[in-house]
């Protein structure tokens, strides 16, 4: 299984790249800005394997601007590179004004207007997608914003696939989002990280939306904002 990282944009978003090895059918969460950057990171994922990578979906784990400001020419930029095979954009509903903001967003704090193409799905809780063989689950998980989702990649030895949680701005090492921003509540962050992540294995690998990757064991006994 690939699963690859790249740091993009002013605000230092954890962009991720997962590809099927046996299918080549890949996903890109949390596009939040710097396009061309991550067409480098498949590109150079394309050479290691040797053969081409098809993104079929742009996946994200909520919608303020430092993790969607990509999205728009990413997909543009895609559409042309996979002969017209267009990736689907997925969010959670609850997202979707502030989806729709991004404009908004983006002009006080980037100084620049990104245009954010139409939503392809509406993700909800605990549905599944599969990318290529991989198996990705959906976890509602508000608090950061009211549409804010983890992703769960399930474990699969055949395919290299270790059980990893995408936490976007819910869950960082010994940390959590911040909640000040409209439509944040602590109240509610605190019961998706008990209910919806603290649950898992110990040695679940968290890859969060900034900063390094923990462990769900090491949150669950030393994050100061859960415990």
């Amino acid at each position: 299984m690939i699963n690859r990282t790249i740091t993009v944009g002013s605000f230092q978003c954890n962009c991720h790249l997962i590809c099927c090895p046996i299918t080549g059918d890949a996903a890109v969460i949390d596009p939040g800005d710097w396009p061309d950057q991550i067409l480098k990171l498949i590109d150079d994922q394309e050479s290691r394997m040797q053969r081409s990578i098809q993104v079929k979906y742009l996946l994200h784990t909520h919608a303020h601007f430092d993790h969607i400001s990509a999205t728009g020419p990413l997909k543009k930029a895609l559409q042309k590179k996979q002969n017209r095979s267009i990736p689907e954009i997925f969010l959670h509903k609850k997202d979707l004004l502030l989806y729709k903001l991004l404009p908004i967003q983006s002009l006080a704090l980037l100084k620049r207007v990104p245009i954010p193409p139409s939503v392809d799905r509406f993700v909800t809780h605990e549905e599944t997608l599969s990318i290529g063989e991989l198996q990705l689950t959906f976890l509602h998980t508000p608090g950061h914003t009211p549409g804010s989702i983890c992703m769960r990649l399930h474990e699969d030895s055949r395919l290299g696939s270790q059980e990893t949680l995408f936490s976007g701005d819910t869950l960082f090492r010994s940390g959590v989002g911040r909640t000040d921003l409209p439509g944040g509540s602590f109240e509610r962050l605190k019961k998706s990280i008990k209910n919806h992540i603290f649950h898992l294995d110990d040695e679940t690998l968290v890859r969060p939306g900034h900063g390094p990757d923990t462990l769900v064991g090491i949150e669950r006994r030393i994050n100061p904002f859960v415990n």
